[in-house]
């Protein structure tokens, strides 16, 4: 399936980074796909700093950008709407293993 340019993205899959950096993927796909996009890029954006051990176990947390035009993360770990600045829903939260 090809993506358009005007499908809009409908999940969020971050993950906190702690010392290193917050990694996210966001988009229409399931939530196992975006949980395993999101723990790939933050691999590779991180593996210059830690060295990840054989089957790192991430937690990917997912929230629904369905209503969102734009979104920010807050420092009290809060999605919210930039146009609107109302509080995006909290999916839950998945282990992937990269």
């Amino acid at each position: 399936m090809t993506k358009k340019s005007n499908d809009k993205a409908t999940t969020l899959a971050f993950i906190f980074g702690g010392r290193l950096a917050n990694c996210w993927a966001q988009g229409s796909e399931d939530n196992e796909t975006l949980a395993n996009k999101a723990g790939k890029h933050f691999k590779r954006s991180n593996k210059h700093l830690y060295k990840f051990p054989k089957n790192q176990k991430l937690i990917v947390h997912l929230f629904d950008i369905t209503e969102a035009e734009g979104w920010s993360m807050s420092d009290q770990d809060i999605v919210t709407c930039l146009e609107s600045n109302k509080e995006c829903p909290y999916i839950g939260k998945q282990d992937v293993v990269v």
